[in-house]
């Protein structure tokens, strides 16, 4: 058996197919009745059967399958079959948009990258990685707008989602959704209510995680409780600490109580999405309410309000990529690439949080 050192095996394989790729496009063109010059038909008949018996017998002579290759394409397109082919430069370049093209439909409607851009929703999704989101799972949206062509599924408690920022919709959030309109929502103690109940969790402990600064390329150990919630069918962990903020751990009640309103508190305006009252506030119709897992790390719709069911653009589904850019291995200042965590690649998002333990990698 004849062995192929590396690059001589690629540049078989690419020969082959330039070959098969000539060969099927002679057999194309001799098995119709074209107008071309009997020796042009000859000489292409005589090359795609010199080309064929190549293929067949697996021929191994990377000058001989070139030389096959060169041969079946000046019999294609330098004689008067040429008239009957698209020129290979028009050829290639409409192979090359038709895949952009591809590509360009699967970003818009189907699945797009997103990079984590914060450390807000830690400890399920850590700064550094990199999710697909499903484009098509509240409905695919026309490019450049917020209208959808179909609607998807209805957004629900527990789905993690990339929304357009209310205030802003040329930014992008990625947050949970923990209620969805209709239901009514209040913080006590850090703990989360809906419709008068409170969610399911229990205590992992004290868990130490990075509180990370992607412009220095650094991090610095911060201490929190660690819980495993239930909202809707989702089971994730939560962050609580490690200094609980008044405004966020006893949402509303405390921002009612105190005698001027802290600025910037927009959530109590009912064109936000909310209906609010001293204890609690009512997810309005055509808008879901959303938290960060990083409960005390998070501008979420405790500040600014709900989030307008058409300005949601996915849901996250995968991690395909994950780095720790606080320990770099190519230093490229915004380009930084740091250590791979391999354990957290290709998993589902929604399978983070499923296994009742404390996640054991490094935060």
């Amino acid at each position: 058996m004849l062995t192929l050192k590396p690059l001589s095996y690629l540049r078989r394989r690419k020969l082959l197919k330039a070959l098969r790729t000539v060969v099927k496009t002679a057999s194309k063109l001799l098995s119709k009745s074209l107008d071309v010059k009997a020796a042009h038909q000859t000489e292409l008949q005589a090359a795609k059967t010199h080309g064929q018996s190549l293929l067949e017998k697996g021929e191994t002579d990377l000058d001989a399958l070139e030389s096959a290759a060169d041969r079946l394409t000046a019999a294609i397109y330098d004689s008067s079959f040429s008239r009957h082919v698209l020129p290979l430069g028009l050829k290639s370049f409409l192979e090359l948009l038709v895949l952009l093209l591809a590509a360009l439909t699967i970003r818009a409607f189907l699945y797009e990258p997103f990079k984590i851009p914060t450390g807000s929703m830690k400890p399920t999704l850590l700064h550094g990685d990199h999710v697909f989101i499903r484009k098509f799972h509240y409905g695919p949206r026309w490019p450049f707008t917020t209208d959808r062509i179909w609607q998807g599924q209805a957004p629900a408690r527990g789905d993690i989602a990339v929304f357009n920022f209310p205030l802003d919709p040329s930014v992008d959030y990625i947050k949970r959704i923990v209620a969805v309109e209709g239901d009514r929502v209040k913080v006590v103690d850090g703990h989360l209510f809906v419709n008068g109940q409170p969610q399911s969790r229990r205590s992992l402990g004290k868990h130490t995680f990075l509180a990370t600064d992607e412009r220095t390329l650094q991090g610095s150990p911060r201490q929190a409780d660690l819980y495993q919630e239930q909202s809707g069918e989702a089971a994730h962990y939560s962050l609580l600490g490690p200094q609980g903020e008044a405004f966020y751990n006893q949402w509303p009640e405390y921002y009612f109580q105190q005698p001027q309103k802290e600025l910037g508190a927009l959530f109590s305006d009912r064109s936000r999405g909310l209906a609010c009252r001293s204890d609690s506030c009512e997810v309005l119709p055509g808008f879901v309410f959303t938290m960060g897992d990083n409960r005390d790390g998070s501008s979420d719709s405790r500040l600014w309000g709900g989030v307008p069911v058409e300005y949601l653009r996915g849901k996250a589904t995968l991690i395909w990529f994950s780095h720790d850019w606080t320990e770099p291995v190519l230093p490229l200042g915004p380009l930084t690439i740091g250590r791979l965590r391999w354990k957290r690649m290709f998993r589902y998002v929604d399978d983070l949080g499923s296994d009742l333990s404390a996640p054991s990698e490094r935060l």
